[in-house]
C-alpha cells in the first residue's frame, strides 16, 4: 500500500492550486530501503511538490507487473477520493520500469501529466542475472522474455513527449549505458563520476526531475529518435 504521509505544504494527492502542478507519485527501485525513497520524497517537496511514497509488495523484488498494479490502484485513488486529474511520477532503477508498464500496459497515459526516470534500465540490465533468486531480477534481465515483451510497444508512447530519462554514461549497473535512453521522450545523460546508485542519491539530478515535472526541458536534454 502507499504512504500517504507527506512532508510538504501541499498535502497527500492533492494538486497544488494555482501553480498547475500536480502531486508526484515517487516508485521505488529494487530492494530499495525506507530512507532512499524519503530521501528523494524530501528533495522533491524542497522543489515544492507534493509527492505520495508508493510502497510496492516485497521491495519491489517480486513482479513487476504486480507492483504497476498497485500503482494504478494508487492513481484511481487520487482520481476518485481527491479528483486528481493529472498525476507525475517518478521511477528510479527497477521503478522506472514499473511505471512503465503502468503507462503502457494500464492505460497510464491518460492520467499522466509528466514523468521522469533516474537510473531506470530501459533495456533491462545483464546484472539480473545476480538476482535471479526474484522474480523481478528474473523480468529485468537483458533480452528476457519480459523485457522484449515490454520494449515491443515502445518505452513509454504517450502520443508526445512527456517523459525524461536521467542516466549515467558510468553507470556500473545499466551496461551499456545507453539502454537507458528513450525513444518517445527527452534523454539527458550525465558524465559525473558517480555509480548507480550515486545518480539517485543526487539533489541535482532531483532538481533537475523537479524542473521537468514542472514543465521545463533540461537544456541539455536530447529527444529521442523512434
Amino acid at each position: 500500500m502507499p504512504d500517504k504521509k507527506q512532508h510538504g505544504a501541499t498535502p497527500a494527492g492533492q494538486e497544488s492550486n494555482g501553480t498547475g502542478l500536480y502531486p508526484v507519485i515517487i516508485v521505488p527501485g529494487w530492494g530499495s530501503p525506507a530512507f532512499q525513497i524519503d530521501w528523494v520524497s524530501r528533495h522533491l517537496e524542497s522543489e515544492g511538490l507534493a509527492t505520495i511514497k508508493l510502497k510496492v509488495p516485497r521491495l519491489a523484488v517480486g513482479d513487476m507487473r504486480e507492483s504497476a498494479v498497485v500503482l494504478a490502484r494508487e492513481v484511481e485513488r487520487l482520481r476518485q477520493e481527491n479528483g486528481v486529474g493529472k498525476v507525475n511520477l517518478v521511477g528510479y532503477s527497477l521503478g522506472g520500469l514499473i511505471a512503465r508498464i503502468y503507462l503502457q500496459e494500464l492505460d497510464g497515459c491518460r492520467d499522466l501529466n509528466r514523468a521522469v526516470f533516474v537510473g531506470a534500465p530501459q533495456d533491462g540490465v545483464y546484472i539480473g542475472y545476480l538476482g535471479a533468486f526474484t522474480r523481478s531480477g528474473r523480468q529485468v534481465r537483458r533480452g528476457s522474455p519480459f523485457m522484449r515483451e515490454l520494449n515491443a510497444s515502445g518505452p513509454c508512447d504517450c502520443g508526445e513527449r512527456r517523459c525524461l530519462s536521467i542516466y549515467l554514461t558510468r553507470d556500473g549497473t545499466i551496461v551499456p549505458s545507453e539502454s537507458a535512453r528513450l525513444s518517445c521522450g527527452y534523454n539527458l545523460r550525465l558524465t559525473w563520476p558517480v555509480l548507480h546508485w550515486g545518480v539517485v542519491f543526487n539533489s541535482n539530478v532531483i532538481r533537475t526531475a523537479a524542473q521537468f515535472l514542472k514543465g521545463r526541458v533540461p537544456p541539455d536534454a536530447e529527444p529521442g529518435v523512434p
